[in-house]
C-alpha cells in the first residue's frame, strides 16, 4: 500500500514572511497545508477576547508580549490529517511567565477535533524556559480528523509599581506522519460438504479475512440475506444452517474511514441437509385397464397392455433433480421435468411392483410403490 510521510507545514517563518501578514491585532489566522494562503477568521470563534500576537518578520517567529491587564490570548491554526494514521506535532519556542510576577500567567498548546467546542491539553507552561525548546507530541489519536491547534496565554494582569512583562514566542511549527489512502482487502471462506450438484449438505462455516497495511483494520461489514453486521478487527466467523440458498455481501473500513469496494460471494450458495423430497405415484389408479385406458375401477390394479406410469414429486429446499421410474427394480426411464411420466412396455406375465424414486439436487431421495398384475405379451 502506498504510504506517504506527510509534512503538512504550519511553518511560522519563511512561508508567512512571504506573503507579507500584519500583525494579528485582534483577528485570528487559520494555516492550512503548506502552500495555502491562511484563512482569516473572526474575532472570538474559539471563546478567545482578541489575540495580541504578532509575527516577527526578521526572527519568523509568533511573539506575543504579556501587558499589565488580565490577558487570555490564542494563536490558532487548523490543518486537516483525514488521511493520517500517525501524527506528530513539533515546534520550537521560548517563553518567560516569570516576569509576570505572581499572577499565574501560564501557555497552553491545546487540540481541537470538533471544531473548538473542547479543547485537549497536550501542554502547560510556567516559569522561564531559559531559551529555545524543542516540544513533540504524539497526536495519533486524532488521526483522520480535521484539527485546530491553539497556543494560548493566560494571566491575571499585573498593577504594581513596576512591570516587567512576560513574552511567549513560537515558531517552526510542523505536522509529520505517515498517511493511508487505500482501502483494505478483504476475502472470504466457505466450509462444509459440497456435493456434485454445488449444493452444500452440511452447514456451511463462513470465515471473512481483511488485511490493511497502513492504518490497520478497523471494521468488517458484512450482509447476510439482507441483514447487516458490523464486526471489530479483520476476522469475522460465522456458520449458516438454514437450508436454502443464501448470498454474502462484504467489505472493510481501516481505522481512518477508507472503505473497500463491497464484494459478494461469486454466485449465491445453496444449502440442504438431508430433507428428502416428497413423491408419490399418481396412475395407474387401483382399477382394470386396457393398453392404458381404464374401464373399470377396482381395489386393485390390473393392466393388460402398455400404460403410462405418472408421479408427483415436489421438494422445498433444493428442488427435484430428477425422478426414475423402476418395474421390478429395472430401469425403465428417468425424466427431469414435471409433469413427470414413463412409458412402459415391458413383456410381463402376472405380479409386479411399479417404483418412482425421486432425487432432490442436494442427492436426496424418496419412493413410492406399487404392486399391480400386468399382462403384455406382444
Amino acid at each position: 500500500m502506498k504510504k506517504k510521510i506527510v509534512m503538512i507545514l504550519l511553518l511560522l517563518s519563511t512561508m508567512l514572511g512571504a506573503i507579507g501578514l500584519p500583525a494579528l491585532g485582534n483577528e485570528y489566522y487559520n494555516t492550512d497545508e503548506i502552500g495555502k494562503t491562511p484563512v482569516l477568521k473572526t474575532p472570538n470563534e474559539h471563546d478567545m477576547n482578541g489575540i495580541e500576537w504578532a509575527f516577527d518578520e526578521v526572527e519568523n517567529k509568533w511573539c506575543t508580549d504579556f501587558p499589565a491587564v488580565p490577558v487570555n490570548d490564542a494563536l490558532v491554526w487548523t490543518t486537516e490529517i483525514a488521511d493520517a494514521y500517525e501524527a506528530y506535532l513539533t515546534f520550537t519556542h521560548e517563553y518567560d511567565f516569570e516576569s509576570y510576577t505572581g499572577y499565574e500567567a501560564k501557555g497552553y498548546v491545546e487540540l481541537s477535533a470538533d471544531d473548538g467546542d473542547t479543547w485537549f491539553v497536550l501542554g502547560v507552561y510556567t516559569g522561564d524556559s531559559g531559551g529555545p525548546v524543542e516540544e513533540y507530541f504524539d497526536i495519533s489519536y486524532w488521526a483522520g480528523s480535521e484539527l485546530l491547534i491553539r497556543f494560548r496565554a493566560v494571566g491575571d494582569g499585573y498593577y504594581g509599581c513596576e512591570y516587567d512583562g512576560g513574552h511567549w514566542c513560537v515558531w517552526d511549527l510542523l505536522i509529520s506522519g505517515k498517511e493511508d489512502t487505500s482501502a483494505p482487502n478483504t476475502e472470504i471462506l466457505l466450509r462444509g460438504e459440497l456435493n456434485e450438484a454445488d449444493w452444500y449438505t452440511t452447514p456451511v462455516q463462513v470465515e471473512i479475512i481483511a488485511t490493511d497495511v497502513g492504518a490497520g483494520m478497523g471494521w468488517i461489514h458484512y450482509i447476510l440475506d439482507g441483514q447487516e453486521m458490523v464486526i471489530e478487527g479483520n476476522v469475522a466467523q460465522f456458520t449458516i444452517s438454514a437450508n436454502g440458498e443464501h448470498n454474502i455481501e462484504y467489505w472493510g473500513i481501516d481505522k481512518i474511514g477508507n472503505e473497500e469496494t463491497p464484494h459478494n460471494t461469486v454466485a449465491p450458495f445453496r444449502i440442504d441437509q438431508g430433507s428428502p423430497p416428497d413423491v408419490q405415484i399418481t396412475a395407474p389408479e387401483p382399477g382394470l385397464y386396457l393398453f392404458g385406458n381404464k374401464l373399470l375401477s377396482l381395489s386393485k390394479v390390473f393392466i393388460i397392455g402398455a400404460f403410462t406410469i405418472e408421479a408427483d414429486a415436489q421438494d422445498a429446499e433444493s428442488g427435484v433433480y430428477k425422478v426414475a421410474f423402476y418395474m421390478n427394480d429395472n430401469l425403465i426411464t428417468e425424466d427431469t421435468e414435471a409433469p413427470y411420466s414413463s412409458y412402459c412396455a415391458q413383456k410381463i406375465k402376472g405380479g409386479c411392483s411399479l417404483k418412482v424414486v425421486a432425487m432432490d439436487f442436494s442427492m436426496n431421495t424418496a419412493e413410492d410403490i406399487l404392486d399391480v398384475i400386468y399382462y403384455k405379451f406382444l
